[in-house]
């Protein structure tokens, strides 16, 4: 209510010439909070927390945490710009191996190995390796899809080579 000399006398919680300003919670941050109502405590942007003195972190950070508004700093074990991609454990293949979680390597479809530096050969792969999945590389004097056949040829053909040539049984 205003009095005659048109001093406006403000009910509890009112402030300002009109009584028009609302008196924030007392603890409310003086310049990263606000209220529209008295009592209370509204964040502005970048800030969290009953009376708004806690950064908050930029949306979609996932791993991170804050230490101004709107930042994303990752958590150990955690890099991109949201901290969304786990850093795998250090030896891991890059193209071989990937994580979910940081330090960890799990192996894509045909590697193993502590590192995925181990390729599976062909099922039923016999006497050879690979170089990559599913490869079945036959070992020296070995051939056949499976490297399963003993190569014997020179052993059992002998005298084909001429004039001191050495026989390599090769396929």
């Amino acid at each position: 209510y205003c009095n005659n000399s048109f001093e406006c006398i403000c009910h509890r919680g009112w402030d300002g010439l009109f009584c028009s300003e609302p008196i924030c919670r007392e603890d409310c941050h003086p310049t990263r909070g606000y209220c529209d109502y008295p009592g209370e405590c509204k964040c502005r942007l970048g800030w969290s927390g009953e009376t708004c003195k806690e950064c908050q972190v930029l949306p979609g950070c996932q791993h991170g945490y804050c230490t101004k508004p709107l930042e994303c700093k990752c958590h150990e074990g955690w890099t991109g710009i949201l901290c969304q991609t786990p850093i795998c454990a250090s030896n891991c293949h890059k193209e071989r191996g990937y994580c979910r979680k940081p330090g960890e390597c799990r192996c894509k479809v045909g590697w193993w190995g502590k590192n995925c530096d181990k390729c599976y050969p062909y099922p039923g792969c016999v006497n050879g390796s690979c170089r990559k999945p599913w490869e079945c590389n036959c070992k020296p004097r070995w051939g056949g899809m499976l490297c399963d056949q003993e190569l014997k040829y020179c052993e059992e053909h002998s005298g084909v080579c001429e004039n001191g040539a050495t026989c390599v049984s090769v396929a």
